[in-house]
């Protein structure tokens, strides 16, 4: 889900009522930004602009509601597919760890050599890591 933080005219309760939906729908994740004005727009002509202080902050509830689901969701995901496999594309190879997405497009993470990369894996899932960006499944191939 794509969401813009601070668009001209956005209420704390409009705000409020956009965080309540995304947390009742539970994307996988969310993709926030600040609304940033662009001249020539009829955005950027509107008088109640969001201090950029706020649209910040916002924004920083945001990324931390999708970091909350997210977290949430791949925990259930990950215990699930302890034992089921599930089918990952490896996308790139870097010092050894494999980058793909699972047919659920989750993020996924395993050890592996650049001579798979483009070929479909068998994974099981071992448990979810961070970063300071992102939530992703770590599994081990098959």
């Amino acid at each position: 889900v794509d969401a813009i933080a601070g668009f001209p005219g956005e209420s704390e309760e409009d705000f409020r009522e956009s965080s309540e939906l995304l947390r009742s729908i539970k994307p996988l994740h969310i993709h926030s930004f600040p609304y940033s004005k662009r001249d020539g727009t009829e955005a950027a002509a509107m008088t109640d602009q969001i201090p950029e202080g706020e649209k910040k902050r916002r924004n920083r509830v945001l990324c931390d509601l999708s970091k909350s689901i997210t977290r949430s969701l791949l925990t259930d995901y990950a215990a699930e597919h302890r034992i089921n496999t599930i089918t990952v594309l490896c996308e790139s190879v870097k010092n050894g760890a494999g980058f793909g997405h699972s047919e659920h497009y989750v993020d996924v993470r395993f050890p592996c050599d650049e001579k798979y990369v483009g070929k479909m894996m068998k994974i099981h899932t071992v448990r979810i890591s961070e970063s300071s960006k992102d939530v992703f499944v770590l599994g081990e191939v098959i």
